[in-house]
């Protein structure tokens, strides 16, 4: 066991750096995109299935634990 003796590895110039970083930083910003909750509204209901909206009032509320997504 041990280890292979290759060479360095090649260094990056600006551009190779700016695609990888570029890359990193989308993928990141489609992950948040994916899995964020803008409104806090995916959370803490007594229903175990989530909220269920309802327009009442002018305001979109939860009809199970009375949660306002919307005024």
């Amino acid at each position: 066991m041990g280890f292979y003796r290759t060479g360095q590895p090649q260094a990056l110039d600006r551009a190779a750096v700016t695609v990888v970083v570029t890359d990193l930083v989308e993928d990141e910003l489609a992950f948040q995109s994916r899995t964020a909750d803008p409104f806090q509204v995916d959370h803490d209901c007594i229903n175990r299935t989530g909220h269920d909206f309802i327009g009442s009032c002018g305001e979109v509320v939860c009809i199970h634990c009375a949660r306002i997504a919307w005024r």
